[in-house]
């Protein structure tokens, strides 16, 4: 029977354990890698899919994949919007519409500037379009592709079916491209974390191996040693994978909210920065980071906060003292006269964080409009009141008002008129009030200014 001194059988558990973990390493990698090109596939789709209400359906419905399109009233409003959709974030490098025209697929309009090399006209062939890519007008379902390779570089391409409402026949289809090596350093991120992590576990098995391996020498008190041994390597084991799994499932998890695109891209011009030893542009990529990851905050409570329903309030507010400790001029510009109102002396059951949030979207928007004020006094009113059978919060503002056209779409999702937001201010308002069994009301007239009344049911108070 072969027989092995202490040093050889700490080598040989030390060695078996680095190769378990370096196949588990490459098993898990692969694994993460999967599901993050699985996940950021479905999130493209899903940006895509998200920019199909920012487009007139009639207005496609006029385009006619010719160069006359250049001259006509939607081609230009189509290329507007187009041009909005890809400046919403910049990672996004092309935005674009398509159209099947005598068999083949071909440009009907294109965010990109007439006098950009990478413009094109409406009509031009697609020469490099796949399989997918003419199915998606016969079955309407969006797709991702990629990376694929043509003319203008290497992308991951999303495709989303515009169609006749009636008909449901596919009239266009919506492209997003975004660059193949942003995608390709998104995906890698996921496999470097999960590598750390289980290089993390390896370093740790080693080193109990080793303690291990170190008591086994002491031959006279085995026996009595072996058996705490073995209970505390149970129990340390046992806490040891719990904490692993626990930090991988919360860094995982954060590392999937990020917006990958936009900070791999920054980060890219911090590496020519440094490469070019250019200090304003390496500060302007850690700008773009921090207001990219800023905006993606808000972005997910924002969502967050549309899909939240809780119609359970068990905290009683005293609506006055509330919205005077809300309301402050000092979270007002200088210029702004504030004017408050607050005599009703009632208390509601409410969610105050939910109702803190409506209550903070409609004064920010309130304060949004009155920077673009032209002339006069900037003014913002807060009143309460009771009107027949409810509690009314009245917020007004003598800003630039709104057009009939701008107030049909300010309850829809993702319609804003501001060049930052996904447009979720007002819906969000209108969830929680309904939530609280009440509701909104937004009046505007151009030129005078914004009232958005907000109320609540007196059999709630």
């Amino acid at each position: 029977m072969i027989s092995f001194g202490p040093t050889k059988k700490l080598t040989i558990a030390i060695s078996i354990v680095i190769t378990l973990a370096t196949i588990l390493c490459v098993l898990v990698s692969k694994s993460v890698v999967r599901y993050a090109e699985s996940h950021e596939h479905q999130h493209l789709k899903e940006i895509v899919d998200a920019m199909l209400p920012s487009l007139d359906v009639e207005k496609v419905r006029h385009l006619t994949g010719s160069p006359a399109d250049t001259n006509t009233f939607h081609y230009n409003s189509i290329k507007s919007s187009l041009v909005a959709l890809r400046d919403i974030n910049p990672s996004y490098s092309f935005v674009y519409l398509m159209g099947i025209k005598d068999g083949e697929i071909v440009f009907l309009a294109d965010a990109e500037a007439e006098d950009s090399d990478d413009f094109s006209p409406p009509g031009q062939v697609y020469p490099g379009a796949s399989g997918k890519l003419h199915l998606i007008f016969k079955n309407g379902q969006s797709f991702v592709e990629g990376p694929i390779t043509d003319e203008w570089g290497r992308w991951m391409s999303a495709h989303a079916a515009i169609k006749d409402e009636e008909s449901g026949k596919v009239l266009a289809i919506l492209g997003l491209d975004i660059d193949a090596s942003r995608w390709v350093k998104a995906t890698g991120t996921y496999s470097l974390l999960s590598n750390i992590i289980i290089l993390l576990i390896i370093l740790m098995a080693s080193t109990f191996t080793f303690a291990t391996v170190r008591i086994v020498r002491d031959r006279d008190n085995i026996l009595s040693i072996n058996n705490d041994l073995q209970n505390a390597r149970e129990e340390l084991l046992q806490k040891e994978r719990l904490a692993v799994m626990g930090q991988l499932n919360a860094v995982v998890s954060h590392e999937l909210r990020n917006p990958l695109g936009t900070i791999s891209n920054a980060t890219f011009l911090m590496k020519d920065a440094i490469d070019s030893s250019d200090k304003v542009k390496g500060e302007k990529a850690i700008q773009l980071i921090e207001r990219n990851i800023d905006r993606c905050n808000r972005i997910v409570e924002e969502l967050l906060a549309f899909s939240k329903v809780n119609n359970s309030f068990h905290e009683r507010l005293e609506i006055d003292p509330w919205l005077d400790g809300l309301i402050t001029k000092d979270l007002l510009p200088e210029n702004v006269l504030l004017q408050k109102d607050l005599n009703v002396n009632l208390s509601i059951n409410a969610d105050p964080d939910r109702l803190q949030r409506a209550i903070d979207n409609v004064w920010q928007n309130a304060v949004h409009a009155l920077t673009e004020k032209d002339g006069g006094t900037p003014t913002l009113k807060i009143k309460t009141s009771t009107k027949s059978d409810r509690l009314e919060i009245v917020i007004k503002d003598n800003g630039p008002g709104m057009s009939s056209e701008t107030m049909n779409k300010i309850m829809n999702p993702m319609f804003s008129t501001k060049t930052f937001g996904v447009g979720l201010g007002l819906p969000i308002v209108q969830n929680v009030m309904h939530d609280h069994g009440g509701g909104m009301k937004v009046e505007s007239v151009i030129d005078e200014g914004t009232t958005i009344t907000l109320w609540l049911p007196l059999s709630e108070v």
